[in-house]
């Protein structure tokens, strides 16, 4: 009988692998264990009406970011956050930045 390096035959060898657990079951252990755990809560969000003439709409929450549009008075916005004075919405189907002062919660 061929003996390996770690002195073990290879009868030994062959039979610690094969005791290994099927991938199948391991599977479905790991199916088992998300399925278990709570499902993930959606952020909540928000509705505001704009009451400025025209709001800025920014790239991030500073007065000085880069302006990628503007919504009009009365405009209805989702709110999805906020972020120091700034209140995150979708835009364009992103999150933007507008100065919460001029939204008015809904």
């Amino acid at each position: 009988m061929r003996k390996l390096k770690s002195n073990k035959n290879v009868e030994e060898v062959v039979e610690e692998v094969t005791e290994v657990t099927p991938a199948e079951e391991v599977t479905e252990e790991l199916t088992e264990e998300v399925i278990a755990e709570e499902p993930v809560e959606e952020p909540k969000t928000q509705k505001g009406k704009i009451k400025a003439l025209l709001l800025n709409i920014r790239m991030a929450a500073d007065a000085k970011s880069e302006i990628v549009g503007q919504f009009k008075e009365g405009e209805e916005v989702e709110i999805v956050g906020s972020e120091g004075d700034f209140f995150i919405v979708h835009y364009n189907g992103k999150e933007r930045y507008v100065m919460r002062q001029f939204v008015e919660l809904v």
